[in-house]
Parts: structure tokens; C-alpha cells; sequence
């Protein structure tokens, strides 16, 4: 899309139904590389799933001494935000993947799964200093938050508006990462430039897209219920969850696209 003025801002019905044709569309693309680029994500799920953070908390302890809890949590702490991490790197990974294959596809052009990895390593390492250090602060902030606000939870409210307002502003980094083929430090630069002056408006869409998001994952969850619940089960249902909300993936793609082509 080119910027015009008579181009206008869609409405979310608007995204979601553009989105839905594309995915339509695209379907024999999207679906065995959704489920490629997002198994390594669930098989690590699979392998290591994330405790509830509430097992570790000072007040289940004999004595609610804050030494103690540091002592006793260090290792819990150690593995349940391992396993954050990797989980949220790995599902970063599979969105700017998933970004650029519907970029070619918009673009009609016919990459492979091959061709798409060698773009995305060439993008990744055309500013590789930059790119990784963006990724390593963003690690050491979410953590250091973390677990900050579980052991103050004073910590926790004190940041958390000024935390959404920021992320909100920066909600578009990976698609213009994928779509400009700039470094992740112009791309939160450029993404905060776009939605500043209209930060209400994504955050209302962000935020409705997230809730429809969970929504789908919930739902699209409760027949595993009933399935036998082996390890390969678990990967392969999960992994069929992740590609059907990956519709979600797309439609932030859109968003973006069309926000970029009106901005001021």
C-alpha cells in the first residue's frame, strides 16, 4: 500500500475482515509455515512448561522472611523466566517469519520457507550489534521488572502505566523491522513515531485484538480436553492453536500496513 490521501484509517471489522480474506487466500502458504516457525516454541512448552509463578511466592513460605524468599527462590526464579524468555524470543521469531512471508505474498512473490529464513538471517545480521543489543536491554528491563514487582509489589503498579504506555508505542517494532528491513532501534523509533499522536487508537485496536486473540486460544483449547494427553498430542494440538491464531498475527500486519499509509 502507498501512502494517499485518500486512504483512510480501517476500523478493526475492517482489519479483521481484510485479514480473514488474506488468510483465505494465502491459506496453502500460511498454514505449513505458521506450523513450521511456531513448533519450536511448543515442543519447548511441551518440554518445559511454565510453573505457576504463585508456588514461589513469600506468603506460601513457613516464615514470610524476605531473606528466606530469596534464598528459596533463586533457582524457581532462574527457570520460570529461562522459560519466559525463550518462549517469548521463540514467539518473536515466529511473527517476523510469518511477518515476512505474507510481506512476499502481498507483494506476490513466491518464497519458500528456505528463502524466507535467508531473508530474515540477513536482516538480522545487517545490524547485528544493534539488533542484539536492543533484544538484551529489553531482556534485562522485563526481567529486572519482574522480578522487582513480585518481590516489591509497589514496584509493580508504580511502572505499570508508564510500561503499556511504551509498549503500546512500540506495538508495531517487529512488522516494521520486517517490512521497512530496518534495525530493531529505527523500527521502535519508527514505531513510536507513528502511534504517539494517536496512542488511544492503538491502544483501544491492540488491546481488543489481544482479548479476541485469547478468546480464540480458549476456545479453540477445550476439545483437548478430551483428548488423551500424551507428549506428541500436546505439541501437535498446541502447535494447530498457535497456527489458527496466527489470523491474529495477520491482522496486526494490516493494522500496521494501513496505519503506516495514513500516519501524519
Amino acid at each position: 500500500m502507498n501512502a494517499s490521501s485518500k486512504i483512510k484509517e480501517f476500523s478493526l471489522n475492517e482489519i479483521l475482515i481484510i485479514s480473514w480474506e488474506i488468510c483465505k487466500k494465502y491459506f496453502r502458504d500460511i498454514f505449513p509455515i505458521a506450523f513450521i516457525v511456531y513448533l519450536p516454541m511448543n515442543i519447548f512448552l511441551a518440554l518445559l512448561p511454565i510453573e505457576n509463578i504463585i508456588n514461589i511466592l513469600p506468603a506460601l513460605l513457613p516464615i514470610g522472611n524476605i531473606d528466606d524468599f530469596k534464598s528459596y527462590s533463586y533457582l524457581s526464579w532462574f527457570e520460570i523466566f529461562g522459560k519466559m524468555n525463550i518462549s517469548i524470543y521463540l514467539s518473536f521469531l515466529g511473527n517476523v517469519l510469518l511477518s515476512l512471508l505474507i510481506k512476499d505474498r502481498l507483494a506476490n512473490n513466491k518464497t519458500n520457507f528456505k528463502q524466507i529464513i535467508k531473508h530474515f538471517t540477513n536482516l538480522t545480521n545487517k545490524d547485528l550489534i544493534i539488533n542484539f543489543t536492543m533484544i538484551f536491554v529489553v531482556f534485562v528491563c522485563f526481567n529486572l521488572w519482574m522480578y522487582l514487582s513480585i518481590l516489591y509489589p509497589t514496584v509493580f503498579f508504580v511502572l505499570l502505566i508508564p510500561l503499556i504506555f511504551y509498549l503500546i508505542n512500540w506495538c508495531f517494532t517487529i512488522y516494521i523491522f520486517a517490512y521497512k528491513e530496518i534495525n530493531l532501534y529505527e523500527a521502535m523509533k519508527y514505531s513510536y513515531s507513528m502511534v504517539y499522536y494517536r496512542w488511544g487508537k492503538v491502544f483501544l485496536k491492540v488491546l481488543l485484538l489481544i482479548l479476541f486473540s485469547q478468546v480464540t486460544t480458549s476456545l479453540a483449547g477445550l476439545p483437548y480436553s478430551y483428548l488423551h494427553n500424551t507428549f506428541f498430542i500436546k505439541i501437535f494440538y498446541t502447535n494447530i492453536v498457535s497456527v489458527l491464531t496466527s489470523y491474529f498475527v495477520v491482522a496486526f500486519i494490516i493494522f500496521y500496513i494501513n496505519f503506516d499509509d495514513t500516519k501524519r
